[in-house]
């Protein structure tokens, strides 16, 4: 009942300290924090849960090839694709349960660090409670500073506590159930209520260490792309069309600011939101823009532009507030006041990290 965790045939070895990621972004931060002896001495494992907005594959490829990074060994638990039909699900998520059992108890760390509470999440959280380990969250992006819920109908629950236990929760606010001892945000005075009882500030980040790091060229190369289809001097990151359902200007306003700086003889990318079906839907390209290739996260992106990224575009979406960390000293624009998107808590968030709202 462990088909979907790799290496095959596994045995997971003890470390003091647990990571499990989901992103690119959970795998940069778990990389930073493995490294800070403070925050997570002793050794540390990583288990990589396949997304399928991300090549997770290549992702743990990449990682698991690369003798430098912080982790004494890394693990995958996959999910296959939709060509499984409806009735296999249930087995489906059965199999990846048992396989983050096996990890979890294999590992057997003090710390399990992650970064949201989702079903396999809890289930090794309460798992590793009753061996006395504490429960670390950090920070998921934006979610951590708005107002915003997360919501599941009764047969998503019913389904939850089916398969990974009755004590399974429909989390509203990631980070704030009872299961969690601290949290960690890289702008704790700014949370939601709701956190604040155990925030931490993320420790100062050295993104330079990344330079060291052979996984991040290494998977832009297994996913066919080249740092070459990365560059650029303005970046336009956006957000799922979903969210401007709606509203007619969404598409004026993007094509509006695209066509001005191509036609400034800028070098302008744009990355679409991973989960969009078309490749090119505003039609961007033909005013000028190179896509970043989907199965390159703004992460990565953001590393491998460094020095060389002069401005940031976006919405709404993390991928803005990632880039003022990633690259502060680039000029980071939200285009929220022209797509008239009202948000108090992420426009004071965007104030207090100097990202200009136009």
């Amino acid at each position: 009942m462990t088909a979907f965790l790799y290496p095959r045939g596994c045995r997971p070895i003890q470390a003091d300290n647990l990571f499990v990621v989901a992103s690119a972004y959970h795998l940069i931060l778990a990389h930073l924090l493995a490294r800070d002896t403070a925050v997570a001495p002793g050794t540390s494992a990583l288990l990589m849960k396949h997304q399928p907005v991300t090549s997770f594959p290549e992702l743990y490829d990449a990682v698991q090839a690369d003798p430098g990074v912080p982790f004494q060994a890394v693990y995958f638990l996959d999910r296959p694709g939709r060509k499984y039909k409806r009735r296999w699900r249930a087995l489906i998520d059965k199999t990846r349960a048992a396989g983050m059992r096996r990890v979890a108890k294999g590992v057997s760390p003090r710390r399990l660090f992650i970064f949201n509470e989702d079903d396999l999440n809890q289930y090794a959280a309460r798992i590793l409670r009753r061996r006395q380990a504490e429960i670390i969250a950090v920070e998921d992006g934006a979610i951590a500073y708005i107002d915003q819920r997360m919501t599941s109908s009764p047969s998503e629950r019913f389904k939850s506590r089916l398969l990974f236990g009755p004590r399974t929760k429909a989390v509203e606010v990631e980070g704030a159930s009872s299961n969690i001892d601290r949290f960690y945000a890289r702008f704790p005075a700014r949370v939601r209520p709701e956190l604040r009882r155990h925030v931490v500030g993320l420790p100062a980040s050295d993104l330079d260490f990344f330079n060291t790091m052979a996984w991040p060229a290494d998977y832009v190369q297994r996913v066919g792309a080249t740092l070459e289809d990365l560059s650029a001097d303005v970046l336009f990151m956006l957000a799922h069309r979903n969210n401007f359902k709606g509203h007619d200007g969404y598409a004026r306003v993007i094509r509006q600011a695209v066509a001005e700086h191509a036609a400034a003889g800028d070098e302008v990318a744009v990355s679409y939101h991973p989960r969009e079906r078309e490749a090119d839907w505003l039609d961007l390209t033909a005013l000028g823009a190179k896509l970043i290739p989907h199965a390159v996260p703004s992460e990565l992106v953001y590393l491998a532009g460094r020095g060389s990224i002069r401005r940031v575009y976006g919405d709404i979406g993390t991928a803005l507030i990632t880039a003022k960390w990633i690259l502060p000293d680039t000029p980071a624009v939200s285009l929220m006041r022209s797509l008239d998107i009202h948000d108090d808590k992420l426009a004071g968030l965007f104030e207090s990290l100097d990202i200009e709202r136009r």
